[in-house]
């Protein structure tokens, strides 16, 4: 008796069945492993600011809230000192996320920034987050019989106004032009003010004008460590100001915000957006939008700044909000 084995090679039929079952194997468990492998991160890049200040502090706070909020998602940081830069930074797509101030942010987009001259068309924003205020800080004795101290007691004296190249120092100027002190009547030092407290005791400086969120360690330092006061504003010099600068606001340093701050001290601020690129899809800047209010308790722990944090101000940007932004500030109104 014969026994007949056909090899699929030489069998059109069997083989190509065969070879049929192991094709459909092969795909089913190719298939399979897709499915089991873990979905691809996110990275979700962020320029903050320099070292040890308040965009930094809080950037990096939000960097860790994403990833521990939002699946999927690995969110860096990156310092930068430089505001223009920032906006230069995410207009050419080397970033996804930055923070910069509401007037910078404006120019940029509508004309551009001094190294990349002309319109920065890919940023959009996702929040105003919280003001940056004007401090202006004296001795206390410059007060005359008690008085409160105003901003013409600097008449003859020397006040730290920051580097030439960042913002305090023009709108030092614009302040003291608001009350028509002249130039030569104030003896402004432009020094980067690494420990004014120092400065102040030493008499190497008589008062100190810091643009910085409340709570910024340079006033809590300087108010906790000498005998100094917050000089207030007029209302009539603060509309002078606004003339100059329409970015700038005025609002109130509340008293007891700093040690010896017996009560509301009228100043001018400007806000602070967390910006992003345009070409982010809607559903990641949403998702992002959402997750960085829920994150907003993380966030004042990290600094007390991020109190002023809230969706109600969200959507009050000076340039164009995100579509996945716009859609989470939409969908919270539906509600009410």
């Amino acid at each position: 008796m014969f026994h007949v084995r056909f090899h699929p090679r030489f069998h059109p039929l069997i083989g190509g069945r065969l070879v049929l079952f192991h094709t459909i194997c092969l795909a089913l468990a190719f298939s399979a492993c897709r499915r089991s492998a873990p979905p691809r991160a996110t990275t979700v890049a962020i320029v903050t600011g320099r070292p040890g200040g308040v965009f930094n502090i809080v950037g990096e706070a939000l960097a860790v809230s994403y990833g521990k909020r939002l699946p999927g998602i690995v969110a860096t940081t990156a310092l930068n000192a430089n505001l223009e830069d920032t906006l230069d930074i995410l207009e050419r797509g080397d970033t996804d996320l930055a923070f910069d101030d509401s007037e910078t942010t404006y120019r940029a987009y509508r004309k551009g920034t001094t190294n990349l001259d002309r319109p920065h068309s890919r940023i959009r924003a996702i929040a105003n987050l919280f003001p940056t205020v004007v401090h202006i800080v004296a001795r206390s004795d410059l007060a005359h019989g008690g008085e409160a101290i105003a901003v013409p007691a600097f008449e003859g004296t020397r006040v730290n106004v920051g580097p030439p190249d960042r913002p305090t120092a023009p709108l030092a100027e614009i302040i003291f032009e608001s009350y028509s002190l002249k130039r030569d009547s104030v003896h402004t030092v432009f020094d980067d003010p690494t420990d004014p407290a120092a400065d102040i005791r030493t008499g190497k400086i008589d008062g100190i004008i810091l643009w910085t969120p409340f709570h910024h360690p340079l006033i809590t330092r300087v108010t906790n460590e000498t005998d100094v006061r917050l000089v207030p504003l007029e209302r009539k010099e603060i509309e002078n100001i606004q003339e100059r600068s329409h970015f700038l606001r005025s609002t109130i340093i509340p008293k007891g915000t700093y040690r010896g701050q017996t009560r509301d001290v009228p100043a001018v601020a400007e806000d602070i957006l967390l910006l992003c690129r345009s070409d982010l899809s809607e559903a990641l800047v949403y998702d992002l939008t959402k997750a960085l209010f829920e994150a907003t308790p993380d966030l004042v722990r990290a600094h007390r700044a991020a109190q002023s944090i809230e969706p109600d101000h969200g959507p009050t940007t000076s340039i164009p909000l995100h579509p996945g932004a716009a859609r989470y500030y939409r969908e919270r109104e539906l509600p009410r």
